[in-house]
Parts: structure tokens; sequence; C-alpha cells
């Protein structure tokens, strides 16, 4: 099976989304399938849709079995598939762009974008149910699968490593992820300055994407004087990560739309419980009161109450922390997120109009083909 995988840029980035990517890359060629990368230029959102103009692209498409384009490229491709006959062409989507934060103006120029994009396309490989939902708002999602990113980038810490953490004060709060409005960075920090108890938050990850944010970031913080229970990391190596996992006691990510949410699974690695929002991938495995909370976005009070509840009682955290390690534990690994994509594609590939079985990473929607 020959396939071309469609992204913006190279895929050693370590976002979620290419991180997904490029697991999924690996597996499809360990499991003979041959993969092409062809990698687009990534412009401002409105300048990427010139990639449209490009007339060999669509030819090039049509000579492989199938083409995974990510669906975060759509401004770039949604003509190009029109112009591609022979192969059929799936998106991969992590999240839906018109679910981000924009202006009016913006978000109906994103959305008819977009929707002219997913109708465009002979089906999808989800990263969660909610964003297969997302997806349906605009689209008939089949034939479909979910395959849920794995969160085994890093080894798990001990249990009884964790169980001993749960009693360091201050209580460590980390957020992993690009610092831009879409984490709900700005609520983090007023939720935290509402809490009594000792408390410490450090943000890791890419700041020079939106340096505007980062300052807007950095006001609000001194408004509420939180001085230096903040850390900004920026964008930190593996090893460093791990580490700052490791000394952490609870992931607060409060994110206005996650399609998933890869640092929450990688969190619970570590023990650490997460709060995330209820609106977003998280929920297909972040369970309120047993392994973290699910709040709404932008809820700040919400946020202070779940930090205060397991700052001053850490038995709570401890009970927590150790469902947030067995969550991690029980989760499909990449090996299976890859499996449950291959099985989707190669059924597509040769015609056949049986659903792929819901294995243990993945669940499947077909449609019997004409």
């Amino acid at each position: 099976m020959r396939i071309a995988v469609v992204v913006y840029g190279p895929l050693d980035q370590r976002s979620g989304g290419f991180l997904y990517d490029r697991k999924v890359v690996d597996r499809l060629r360990e499991r003979g399938a041959t993969v092409d990368v062809v990698s687009l230029p990534e412009r401002a959102y409105l300048q990427s849709t010139l990639t449209n103009l490009a007339t060999q692209l669509p030819r090039r498409l049509d000579g492989y079995d199938i083409v995974l384009e990510d669906e975060l490229c759509h401004p770039s491709l949604l003509a190009v598939n029109r112009r591609i006959t022979d192969t059929p062409v799936i998106a991969l989507v992590h999240h839906l762009r018109v679910n981000e934060q924009h202006s009016w103006l913006r978000t109906q120029v994103v959305e008819a974008i977009e929707a002219a994009f997913l109708r465009s396309v002979d089906g999808f490989v989800c990263n969660s149910t909610v964003t297969r939902d997302a997806v349906r708002e605009y689209t008939v999602p089949e034939p479909a699968v979910v395959a849920p990113p794995a969160g085994d980038r890093f080894n798990p810490l001990e249990a009884a490593t964790i169980r001993d953490r749960a009693s360091q004060s201050p209580l460590n709060v980390v957020a992993v992820g690009t610092v831009t409005p879409r984490k709900g960075l700005i609520s983090l920090l007023e939720g935290l300055a509402m809490v009594d108890h000792p408390w410490q938050l450090t943000v890791a990850g890419d700041t020079q994407t939106d340096p505007e944010y980062v300052s807007r970031l950095a006001r609000r913080a001194e408004e509420l004087a939180l001085g230096e229970r903040l850390s900004l990391t920026g964008r930190i190596p593996d090893a460093q990560l791990a580490e700052l996992m490791s000394d952490s006691q609870l992931m607060v990510l409060p994110s206005v739309r996650e399609g998933f949410g890869i640092a929450y699974l990688e969190g619970m690695a570590f023990g650490l419980p997460a709060i995330a929002t209820d609106n977003g991938g998280a929920t297909d495995f972040v369970t309120h009161g047993e392994n973290g909370y699910l709040v709404a976005p932008s809820d700040s009070a919400a946020i202070a109450d779940h930090v205060s509840r397991v700052a001053a009682d850490r038995e709570l955290l401890t009970t927590l922390s150790m469902g947030a390690l067995d969550t991690f534990q029980t989760h499909p690994g990449w090996a299976d997120t890859g499996d449950a994509v291959y099985s989707f594609l190669s059924n597509l590939a040769t015609g056949q109009s049986e659903p792929t079985p819901p294995g243990p990473a993945g669940e499947a929607h077909t449609r019997v083909s004409e």
C-alpha cells in the first residue's frame, strides 16, 4: 500500500498533532506500507489557499493508493482534492480550526473554507469521539475511524514515588502546551490567584508562536501579583519535560478546545491528575473525580475550587494520582493507534466494505460502498 501523508512543514516538531502524525507514519511503515511525506509550505491562513493553484500537486497525489491529509492543512487543499480523481482522500482530524478563538468575521471565513474541505474528502481518521462529532456538524463523518493518541512517550513514574510526592508543599502545578489563547492560560492564572494554599505554576511550551498573547499573560500575572509563583520555560527538551512532570503534582490546562489533549495523558504517566475542560477530547479519558476534574472553559472559579481541594487534602490528591496512573497504564499505545489507522486505510485501499473491527485503539464506522 502506497500512502501520501500531507502535512505542513517537517514532521519532527513536537506538538501534539505533529507527534500523532509522526507516530502514525512510523507505524504504517512498520506494517509494510510505503509512506511518502508531502510537506506543504505553511503560510498565513488566507495565503495558504494559494497552494490550491498548484497544478502538479493533484497529479502527484493521484498516483498513490491512499492520500492521508492532516486536516490543519485544509486551506491549502480544498480545491486540490476536487482534482484528485482516482485515489481516496482521507482527512486526519486533530481538531477543527473553526473551534479556535477568532473574531466573528474570521470565524465565518474559516468555517466556510473548513466546511468545504471536509466535504471534499472520502473519509476521516479522528483522534477522539469529540472530534468526530465536531466533523458531524458539517458532513457525515463516514467512513471513519477513531484512533486515540497514546501517552507513552515517557516511561511511567513508580507508584511509590507518586505517593511520596503527594505530601510535598507548595503544590506544584504544571501546564504543558504552546502558549496561545486556545490553551486558556489566563483563566488558569485567575483561578490559581483565588487559591489560598501555597502553589507554584510552571508553564512548559513554545512562547514564540504568539508573542502578543505571551505579553498579555505576563501582564495579567503582574495584575494578579503572582510574582515568582509563575514560571514560563518555553519549549524544553523531552528529558527536561520528564523531570518537570516528575516533580509536579497536578496538570491543569483549561483549553478552550482540545481535539484530544495528549499532554493530559502524558502527564498521567507521572501520576498527574488532570484538570481539563469538558468540551474537548479529554472527556474520552478524564473521569471527573477519579483521575482529575472537568470544568467549563474559562471557569476560573471551578479551577480554584478543585485546586484548593487537592492542595488541602493530600489523601485525595494521592487517590486521584493513582487513578491517573491507572488510566495511563490501560490506555492504548502508539502501536495500537497506528494499527487502527493501518487497518482502516487498508480496507479503503482494497475496496472492502466491512468496517475496521473496533480494536483497543479504535472504533470504526464505515459505509458500504456503492
